[in-house]
């Protein structure tokens, strides 16, 4: 998002930062990125796009707000820092970290070599008596099921993750144009009383 423009306008009240959120979007070639709900009845609204659509959809929206109620700021950030969409938007994860470098075929040579020489000294200490004890999980009576890849719970699950799950369940007790603008307890709740539903 920092090659982008972000514009906020913040209303007091819902419903002028709606008309200025649909204003917006209306007026310029802009991505409407959510609404935040400050308090004390303070709401603002975001959108992000190039800085001219996103400077003429701040200026629409604050004009159409302003017909309706109480403008108290708007901002259009030119080019957003580094790390400031995840402080912004909680359904942008983290950036992945960078791989360790791999090590060169010789150094893989050395460390084979290295474990070949501890494995036979090992072997010429290990008395021939002594027998590898099996883990309960390794008996023969176990019936554990070999480890397969599950979901994870829902409340370690980002936003992002949450939203595009409850988009692919169906019937969902949240509408499908308000699923963006839900917060993360309240998909939790839902996608679960889905999944208790289906098994009753």
């Amino acid at each position: 998002m920092k090659d982008t423009a972000l514009g906020v306008i913040e209303t007091f009240g819902f419903v002028p930062a709606v008309e200025a959120a649909d204003t917006a979007v209306k007026s310029a070639d802009v991505e409407l990125e959510g609404c935040r709900y400050v308090g004390a009845g303070l709401v603002s609204v975001l959108m992000s796009g190039d800085v001219s659509s996103v400077k003429a959809a701040v200026d629409a929206g604050e004009m159409a707000a302003r017909r309706l109620g109480e403008v108290v700021s708007t901002t259009v950030i030119a080019r957003t820092g580094e790390g400031l969409e995840t402080i912004l938007f909680d359904d942008v994860e983290p950036p992945e970290p960078e791989p360790e470098p791999q090590p060169e075929p010789w150094q893989l040579r050395q460390k084979t070599v290295s474990g070949e020489v501890a494995a036979a000294a090992a072997a010429e200490t290990e008395s021939p008596a002594s027998t590898k004890q099996l883990a309960p999980s390794e008996g023969p009576e176990s019936s554990k099921s070999p480890a397969t890849p599950e979901q994870p719970p829902l409340e370690t699950m980002s936003v992002k993750r949450l939203r595009n799950l409850a988009r692919t369940l169906d019937p969902f007790s949240i509408a499908r144009k308000k699923i963006k603008f839900a917060r993360k307890d309240e998909l939790v709740q839902a996608i679960s009383d889905h999944y208790r539903q289906k098994k009753d």
